[in-house]
């Protein structure tokens, strides 16, 4: 049977809002997607998703989710999900977090290599130096608590 165009956006939305991605695949896992996101109180580095990994798995037949903190009885259940930036979570999710310590900062700045002395900075690695960055190739900036390092 033939979908419409709308029929059609409503069904990438679901699915880019509700699913849970893991190794590659997208999965609708009902319930899952019922747990608010709140960033875990415990720092840690970014980990390209570990630590979602580590609390979402897919077996040969189950997902498993498993809680990422402790919590009481008749308390709410908030699941951490994972170390993205905050626009992940608007263009995906409809929400902007109040509190991401994943969320970074973006920099777009540019370095004079006219070679005259016009008072602008001219070294990239003296650029990053003022700014108290690594030297290594930067795509955003983020503070990261766990160490107390950008």
């Amino acid at each position: 049977a033939e979908g419409t165009l709308p029929e059609l956006q409503w069904a990438v939305t679901i699915v880019d809002s509700r699913a849970l991605n893991v190794a590659g695949g997208k999965y609708l896992v009902p319930m899952a997607d019922m747990f608010n996101y709140k960033a875990h109180p415990r720092p840690r580095r970014q980990s390209n998703g570990d630590f979602f990994l580590q609390h979402h798995q897919v077996n040969s037949d189950a997902f498993v989710v498993r809680a990422d903190r402790n919590f009481e009885a008749k308390e709410q259940v908030f699941m951490d999900y994972g170390d993205n930036p905050s626009y992940i979570y608007l263009r995906y999710h409809g929400f902007v977090p109040s509190e991401n310590p994943f969320d970074c900062v973006h920099l777009d700045y540019k370095v004079s290599d006219d070679g005259q002395d016009s008072g602008k900075v001219t070294d990239l690695s003296r650029v990053r130096k003022l700014l108290g960055l690594p030297e290594s190739a930067i795509d955003c900036i983020r503070w990261n608590k766990a160490d107390a390092t950008w």
